[in-house]
């Protein structure tokens, strides 16, 4: 029995808002209140919502715990050898290497570290914390757990506060730096880097297309949804998966933090759209829709880059965060890097023998694109520099 004080909620509902994002007011956008109740609402498939709510002496939450239930294929990360072989064992064993996962943080791609811990309030209850999450795991009939995800500045405290779990490297998170009036984009950019947004856009007017940011965008959803799932289908990495239902509901409640950047053709049918979260110093362009049978070329997926960025000057924002996968494109495009880990634990036999000697192949190192694509004279400016620290991002 625990002497934490404590309480598990299974909907977002029966949490108090304010008090949510007071605990998490400096924290990154897709850590709010608002952003986690979308997430519920649109149900997605199979997955489980659980909050862990700790309490201090005056019964004030003073920590969070966002935890989920799904299932993963566990080789969504791994190289594509292992993915190969993977694959022709699921031709007789449809199952084979997938389990039901339960998961701390979020089950979108946020690249953000979920838990809120008072760590001085519960230095010496590390233990107990950890019991309270590996008992609600077993309890739902998961076989796993996934700490998901850890930048890399947020490591050390957070292996010395979860010292149990195995970690392993996931994919890298990437971010365009926005310097406003000092380096309007893509000056920022080496000649050879800046010639691709340059005959990008050329290429878009050629071809007549419309570009245009939506506030009000519900009532596309089903649009939306039909080309991220043209982008899910072709994906490498299927972490989740979404549905109309979650655009629908980012347009009800987060009507003032997100926007759609879409693009029309000549015959004004819609052929790209961009889901952005705007947070107080960033815009993060969250999931990408093409119609691929008009936007075979790379110009439309540089537009799109382009013009967020544009956007993010327009709204004065510190960074465009371009999230994980695709990294060559992003590096030219002048992004810089952050590491992300995972952490794993199962108190299954058969799973922890699976994480102990299988784990460290599934999850290859990030390399980082050789690209040298900012110039020099930006990188050593006070202007960058100033960004970077004052980000407490570790950069790569």
């Amino acid at each position: 029995m625990t002497s934490i004080k404590h309480k598990w909620f299974y909907s977002i509902d029966d949490l108090n808002p304010i008090e949510w994002n007071i605990l998490y007011q400096k924290e990154s956008f897709f850590k709010s209140y608002e952003f986690t109740k979308v997430i519920e609402k649109s149900k997605l498939d199979g997955v489980e919502c659980f909050y862990l709510a700790l309490f201090d002496d005056l019964n004030n939450i003073n920590s969070l715990i966002p935890c989920y239930k799904y299932s993963l294929k566990l080789d969504v990360l791994a190289g594509n050898v292992v993915k190969k072989i993977v694959e022709k064992i699921r031709i007789i064993f449809s199952d084979f290497f997938s389990t039901k996962l339960f998961l701390i943080g979020s089950p979108v791609a946020t690249c953000e570290n979920h838990i809120v811990i008072d760590t001085n309030y519960y230095d010496a209850h590390q233990d107990e914390i950890f019991k309270l999450l590996t008992d609600k795991s077993d309890e739902v009939g998961a076989k796993l757990m996934m700490f998901k995800e850890i930048p890399k500045n947020e490591l050390k405290p957070f292996e010395l506060f979860f010292n149990k779990l195995k970690i392993f490297e996931s994919l890298a998170n990437s971010f365009i730096p926005i310097f406003q009036e000092n380096y309007e984009y893509p000056k920022i950019l080496r000649r050879r880097y800046r010639q691709r947004f340059k005959s990008a856009i050329k290429e878009s007017s050629k071809n007549n297309y419309k570009w245009e940011v939506l506030e009000e965008y519900g009532h596309l959803s089903d649009e939306i949804y039909s080309l991220y799932k043209n982008v899910y289908d072709k994906s490498q990495y299927k972490f989740e998966k979404l549905n109309s239902s979650f655009f629908k509901n980012s347009s009800i409640y987060l009507a003032n933090n997100s926007f759609i950047l879409t693009c029309r053709n000549k015959d004004n049918k819609l052929i790209c759209a961009e889901f952005v979260i705007e947070g107080e110093n960033e815009l993060i362009p969250m999931y990408l829709g093409l119609d691929y049978n008009e936007t075979t070329n790379s110009s439309t997926y540089y537009n799109v880059i382009f013009r967020t960025i544009q956007e993010a000057e327009k709204r004065g924002k510190k960074f465009v965060v371009l999230g994980q996968t695709s990294y060559t494109p992003k590096a030219y495009s002048g992004a810089i890097f952050e590491r992300l880990y995972l952490g794993f634990y199962s108190t299954n036999k058969f799973m922890t023998f699976i994480l102990n000697h299988f784990f460290k192949y599934l999850f290859p190192e990030f390399e980082k694109p050789q690209v040298n694509n900012i110039l020099e004279d930006v990188k050593k400016s006070s202007s960058f520099q100033k960004l970077i620290i004052e980000s407490g991002r570790k950069f790569e």
